[in-house]
């Protein structure tokens, strides 16, 4: 190459430079330029204005602002891959993707306080729900404690009798097995207890007999002496009938008007007119 060519070269480079300028600045600021809004761009706004702060007042709000948060998050996920591919098509990709992603975490920054305050919402109802069901507890435990302690009791009780009732029969078990050792142990001696159940059965037959011979002979004593009693009453009774009738007797008048002219006859027993009146003399 000669002396004048390579300044010629550099020119024509200058040049086209030059005239390439305005294009790629043109490039530059479109590959700059945010990317076209979006149904997820509107969707967080539809956000913004229907959850502002303090919105949120009940369980009902708290879960669909979270279901409505996941789906607009999902829409901003979705919009953000779609960004990328288009900007991989743009000589500046990177500046590209960098607005890309600063608009989907500027989109979050707006969904993050509604669902913070839907979770805390949710949160502080769960609490407020768990004291109360603890509250309705411990009453319906203090309702319910005097039930409690009685069939407590009432547990404590039978368990304390069948506990005594299997002690019983346990030593009634012992009991038997201890004398069947010892009946089989010495099989003279049950003979021996069976004599003497039968002397013993004799001798109260006896004594049992001689007590009814003796109270018979008292019973029988006893009826002849209220016989006794009763035939020294009647004689009592008689003699003193008959010392009645001789009062009567010889306390009646001598002296009878005679009737129809007949004389007198004195009464047996009545003394002698004659004799009295001599005797009198």
């Amino acid at each position: 190459m000669d002396a004048t060519g390579f300044p010629r070269m550099l020119s024509a480079l200058l040049l086209g430079l030059a005239l390439a300028q305005p294009a790629l600045a043109q490039q530059e600021k479109a590959q700059q330029a945010p990317l076209a809004p979006s149904a997820a761009a509107g969707s967080v706004e539809a956000m913004s204005a229907r959850y502002p702060r303090g919105a949120i007042t009940s369980d009902e709000l708290a879960e669909q602002a979270q279901v409505d948060v996941q789906r607009v998050r999902a829409g901003l996920a979705e919009q953000l891959a779609v960004a990328k591919g288009a900007c991989y098509d743009r000589f500046f990709t990177n500046s590209c993707i960098d607005n890309a992603q600063e608009e989907y975490r500027a989109a979050l920054e707006v969904l993050r306080p509604i669902e913070l305050e839907a979770g805390a919402f949710q949160r502080q109802s769960r609490v407020v729900k768990r004291d109360k069901a603890l509250a309705e507890r411990r009453q319906q435990e203090e309702a319910e404690a005097p039930d409690r302690l009685r069939i407590a009791e009432e547990n404590e009780q039978k368990a304390a009798q069948k506990n005594q009732a299997r002690a019983q029969q346990e030593a009634e078990r012992q009991e038997r097995l201890a004398r069947e050792a010892e009946r089989a142990a010495h099989p003279d001696d049950r003979v021996q207890r069976h004599q003497e159940k039968i002397k013993r059965l004799r001798e109260e037959d006896a004594l049992k007999a001689q007590e009814r011979a003796r109270n018979i002979a008292a019973y029988e004593e006893k009826q002849r002496k209220a016989a006794e009693r009763q035939k020294k009453v009647a004689e009592r009774k008689a003699e003193k009938q008959a010392k009645q009738v001789q009062k009567q007797t010889s306390e009646k008048p001598a002296d009878q008007p005679a009737a129809a002219g007949k004389p007198v006859t004195p009464a047996a027993g009545a003394p002698d007119s004659s004799k009295s009146s001599g005797a009198t003399r």
